[in-house]
């Protein structure tokens, strides 16, 4: 849900000099605190479904104290280990030293990431999303005009890159608090609150954990396949990251919808009102999935202009390959957006171990498929293994739920 401020900080200039190891391991640990956030949304927004105001500024102090004890501990631990871990994924000796540098940056700077995170969740569970979506605004024009500025004018390099990441995270923190400050006085944290409660820090902990390990889960899940990708050569890898892009957008939409169904739903169990819960899950069931019946047909007619622009030719291996996914893909699309609806649920109602074992079993058969498959018949094996990955996990949370009811 919060990723994509974590996705914008590989962006400007940084994808330049930082080798791809890098960059997966920088986005592991950022993906990790944006899925441990999606935890706190939930409970936050269960405790503002209520009405209970006191209960909720207990709920932010948990997060905040719960989240920066983590981050400290995830930032110590990576700085102890970075070398290492850059060693053993065979990051290249001549961009070591710079991969090194940006990634200790981006690591001393994981409280930043954080606050914006956990801000955007907060503004989120409590019905405003605006404010959100324009401090990410304003954080991705700050990072790309400092990437120029102290990259391109001053020539800091990595460092520079690592440095406008880290800033423009904590100005749209600092967006998100200070509309709190001027707009909802009553939600922020008083002395009494700041006490260590340790019930709610568990709880918040205990749910956050399951949801950064969905995330993580993932991400690590799109590596396997990569590296599958990786083996059959240049035009596939050409052709694979082509079909993410385009796929990149695609999803947003679908990852936006299971996110508003989480809080929507979480709202409507803190308020004691099941009814509503079910009247959320068959909206969301019934929006997301004609969303993902429009946007397969348009992966599938769109699937070669969209190849031809992104690759800048309509021949070759690359070529073919990338419509040949899209137009395989496009045919199970509408599963991938149900099953959002199905995860934002599960979610929303504090159950994030079913969506993480739905996520391990997806990315499980994916990983074999496409692994047993890529020989034979290239990246569509990719396409055909992820559509049957949706189509099992819908089928296990279309039951689990039906029990959960």
């Amino acid at each position: 849900m919060e990723c994509a401020l974590s996705k914008r900080a590989s962006a400007p200039g940084s994808d330049l000099v930082l080798s791809p190891v890098a960059g997966s391991l920088m986005n592991l640990f950022l993906f990790a605190l944006a899925g441990m956030c999606t935890g706190m949304l939930v409970l936050l927004a269960r405790s503002w479904g209520a009405g209970n105001m006191a209960d909720f500024r207990r709920q932010h102090a948990a997060s905040l104290q719960g989240g920066l004890g983590t981050v400290l501990v995830l930032s110590v631990l990576g700085l102890c280990f970075l070398r290492p871990l850059l060693a053993a994924m065979r990051t290249p000796v001549d961009i070591l030293p710079g991969a090194e540098v940006y990634l200790r940056i981006i690591l001393i700077g994981l409280p930043a990431s954080l606050l914006y995170n956990l801000y955007a969740s907060l503004l989120r569970a409590i019905g405003q999303t605006r404010v959100p979506t324009a401090a990410l605004a304003v954080a991705v024009l700050l990072n790309l005009g400092l990437d120029l500025l102290l990259v391109g004018s001053f020539h800091i390099g990595v460092a520079g890159a690592a440095l406008a990441t880290v800033f423009s995270q904590l100005v749209a923190a600092g967006v998100c608090i200070a509309w709190l400050v001027r707009h909802e006085r009553a939600l922020l944290i008083n002395r009494e609150d700041l006490k260590p409660d340790l019930p709610p820090i568990r709880r918040t902990l205990s749910l956050s954990f399951v949801t950064a390990l969905h995330q993580c889960s993932i991400y690590l899940g799109k590596l396997l396949v990569q590296g599958t990708v990786n083996a059959q050569g240049l035009d596939l890898i050409a052709a694979y990251t082509t079909t993410g892009r385009i796929e990149g957008f695609a999803n947003s939409f679908g990852d936006s919808g299971a996110a508003a169904t989480s809080i929507l739903v979480a709202q409507s169990y803190g308020a004691g009102d099941r009814e509503r819960v079910q009247t959320c899950f068959r909206r969301s069931l019934q929006i997301l999935l004609l969303f993902g019946v429009i946007i397969s047909l348009i992966l599938f007619f769109t699937a070669a202009p969209a190849a031809r622009l992104l690759l800048g030719t309509r021949e070759g291996e690359a070529f073919q390959n990338t419509v040949r996914y899209l137009r395989l893909i496009a045919c199970f699309y509408p599963l991938c957006f149900t099953g959002n609806t199905f995860a934002g649920t599960f979610e929303g109602l504090g159950k994030a171990k079913i969506p993480f074992i739905g996520a391990a079993s997806h990315l499980t058969i994916r990983v074999i498929l496409s692994m047993l498959l890529i020989s034979a018949m290239k990246l569509p094996a990719v396409a055909l293994a992820t559509g049957i990955g949706w189509l099992y996990v819908n089928i296990l949370w279309a039951i689990l739920y039906k029990k959960q009811k």
